[in-house]
C-alpha cells in the first residue's frame, strides 16, 4: 500500500507502517508454527512412551 503523494515524508511513513505490520504478521506466524511444533513433539513423546 504505497500512496503516491507529492509529499515524500507521508509516503515513507506509510511504507514503514506497512513494513512494521508485515513484521508483526511474520512474528505471529513464527509463534504459531513454534506452538504447533511444540504440540507435535509432545504428542510424539506421549505415543512413544505408550509402546
Amino acid at each position: 500500500m504505497i500512496r503516491t503523494d507529492t509529499d515524500g515524508t507521508e509516503k515513507e511513513e506509510s511504507q514503514s507502517a506497512s513494513k512494521s505490520g508485515r513484521l508483526a504478521e511474520l512474528k505471529e506466524d513464527k509463534a504459531r508454527e513454534a506452538r504447533r511444533w511444540q504440540r507435535k513433539r509432545a504428542t510424539i513423546k506421549r505415543f512413544a512412551s505408550m509402546k
